[in-house]
């Protein structure tokens, strides 16, 4: 099976479980509602970690294929 046919399958497979699950589709909802888009010129400051680590990825990878 070639990787792009192998993708699909597993889009279609998690597309089923999405439908399928309302616990999931209240977490994908709270996912969206929380996300947060920084542009390019924008200037931010670092969080104050609170002594907890935490790590920030800077990407130009989508999700998808950042996930692969």
């Amino acid at each position: 099976m070639d990787r792009r046919t192998k993708n699909v399958e597993i889009f279609k497979d998690s597309v089923d479980l999405m439908q399928e699950s309302s616990r999931l589709q209240q977490a994908i909802k709270e996912s969206v509602n929380k996300q947060k888009l920084y542009l390019e010129a924008e200037k931010i400051a670092a969080p104050d970690s609170k002594g907890l680590s935490c790590k920030t990825v800077v990407s130009t990878k989508r999700s998808f294929e950042a996930s692969s």
